[in-house]
């Protein structure tokens, strides 16, 4: 019997795209410093101080986002779900397709003995703890014309690398959107699943928090990034292109699922349900968890859509 793999085979190396730490007058990206008169609420930072060179630039075109003044509750303090954290290697290396590889008079089995079920390219396979599988895409959705600078206004949805997230949406913009190229939203269970791994670490890349790993509000503080630097010595946050930050991923292959932007979650509820955080989240450290579900109207609301297997 004859089977076709498709073989990932080739390699490219990553670098940190547009990301510095200078001021509006210079040609790279700029964020807010730290003097931005920034109101914070257990929240994420309001407003997307993180633009505004770039409007006055004329790099991307403005937008409107809603202040992250009130999370409408308390945060849960960041703790280990167990003792095993997850190193994420320092290799930047990511794989795409290349080439397809013919396998003659064999079947191509996984290790429960199915066959090997087939994600599109821009998504990745993602397992449930009981056995079902799913595809998610490997990264948060962007508008089909976006490229590093500009945010695009195509409503049909993306998920490559080097490009701007498609961000703020509401719930039936993304929902419409991912439908409208044969997918759909995330239920919290994948969603989760994708982001703790196989393993089920607190965020993406393990269990002890990073300032610098993932897109958060941190990663770009004025002294050396450590954890909760920004209250201290300010930061020029901002958002980033998909997969800037190459170790912000798991063994699914899924990248920024913590951090840049938030991502919305189907529950089924009527609720609008955000997971994953932001760059602007004042406290990464809680709000970027894998647990954490936001229900209160963050600014940076983005998305990232999933996908039955066939």
């Amino acid at each position: 019997m004859k089977k076709v793999l498709s073989v990932l085979v080739t390699m490219f190396m990553l670098g940190v795209l547009g990301c510095g730490k200078k001021s509006k007058n210079s040609d790279a990206w700029s964020g807010a410093d730290s003097g931005t008169e920034a109101s914070e609420q257990g929240g994420c930072i309001g407003g997307d101080e993180g633009y505004d060179a770039l409007f006055d630039d004329g790099l991307v075109d403005p937008i409107e986002l809603v202040s992250d003044l009130d999370s409408g509750g308390e945060i849960p303090q960041a703790e280990a779900k167990d003792d095993f954290t997850f190193e994420v290697s320092d290799s930047k290396d990511i794989f795409e397709v290349i080439e397809t590889i013919e396998v003659q008079d064999e079947d191509v089995k996984t290790a429960d003995e199915g066959v090997v079920p087939q994600c599109p390219d821009d998504m990745v396979l993602v397992q449930l703890p009981d056995g079902r599988r799913f595809c998610i895409d490997r990264f948060e959705a962007s508008h089909s014309d976006a490229t590093e600078t500009y945010k695009g206004s195509s409503p049909i949805p993306a998920s490559r690398q080097g490009v701007l997230p498609w961000f703020p949406v509401d719930f039936e913009t993304a929902k419409t959107a991912c439908e409208s190229v044969s997918k759909r939203l995330c239920r919290p269970e994948e969603w989760f699943e994708a982001c703790s791994g196989p393993d089920h670490t607190v965020y993406s890349y393990g269990n002890n928090y990073s300032a610098t790993i993932c897109n958060g509000i941190d990663a770009f503080c004025h002294c050396d990034p450590y954890p909760h630097c920004y209250p201290v010595c300010g930061a020029y946050f901002h958002v980033v292109p998909t997969g800037t930050f190459p170790d912000c991923t798991n063994e699914w292959g899924v990248y920024d699922i913590n951090g840049n932007v938030w991502e919305i979650v189907d529950y089924g509820d009527g609720l609008e349900h955000f997971r994953g955080g932001a760059y602007n989240c004042g406290d990464s450290e809680a709000l970027h968890r894998c647990d954490y579900d936001a229900t209160w109207n963050p600014s940076a609301k983005g998305f990232r859509c999933c996908k039955d297997v066939n």
